[in-house]
């Protein structure tokens, strides 16, 4: 009874285990090239189909393997810390201070109450303050140039993370800022 592990001989070691042959069960119209192939016992045969893929080859022996976890890109790293928000830490006012989400929702009513700031140096409702919400959804009061504050902050976290997204960076922002 022969039975092999296939692996890539030029990889570096431990190599993970790609396909598993048995020729005494099964005939293969083509095998792998011999040297992608170890012989296994009996025992490292019975073994892998316990786990068939926490195998790898090293130095011409099977050996147990726990496959690297891929880490998260850049982009995928910006778009998590777009999904957690932005924590705003206010040295003046600290019933501010708390993380609020960054979402393209979220940033587009920021955009609508900055427009009626700029237009008319009030919230979109005519009022001089505005009860803005944190991720955990609690409330919290901003005044005009808190407010101006607070969405430059987040616009520049936005902007930040974009490029990250888009890839025209590789360093991502701090997930908390200083405003006034």
């Amino acid at each position: 009874m022969t039975q092999f592990a296939q692996y890539n001989p030029t990889a570096p070691a431990p190599s993970p285990v790609v396909g598993w042959y048995d020729t005494s069960a099964f005939t293969y119209a083509v095998l792998p090239p011999e040297n992608n192939l170890l012989v296994l016992t009996e025992t490292q045969w019975d073994d892998h189909f316990a786990n068939p893929n926490a195998w790898a080859v090293s130095n011409g022996a099977l050996v147990s393997y726990t496959p690297p976890v891929p880490q998260p890109t850049i982009a995928q790293q910006a778009q998590a810390l777009l999904n957690a928000g932005l924590q705003i830490v206010s040295a003046s006012t600290p019933s501010l201070d708390a993380t609020y989400a960054c979402d393209s929702q979220t940033t587009a009513y920021i955009n609508a109450e900055i427009t009626s700031i700029l237009l008319d140096n009030t919230f979109a409702d005519g009022s001089s303050t505005i009860d803005w919400p944190d991720v955990q959804g609690d409330l919290h009061n901003f005044s005009v140039d808190e407010f101006k504050s607070f969405a430059k902050a987040i616009g520049n976290f936005v902007s930040l993370c974009r490029a990250c997204i888009i890839g025209s960076s590789t360093t991502l922002p701090s997930n908390s800022a200083k405003i006034p």
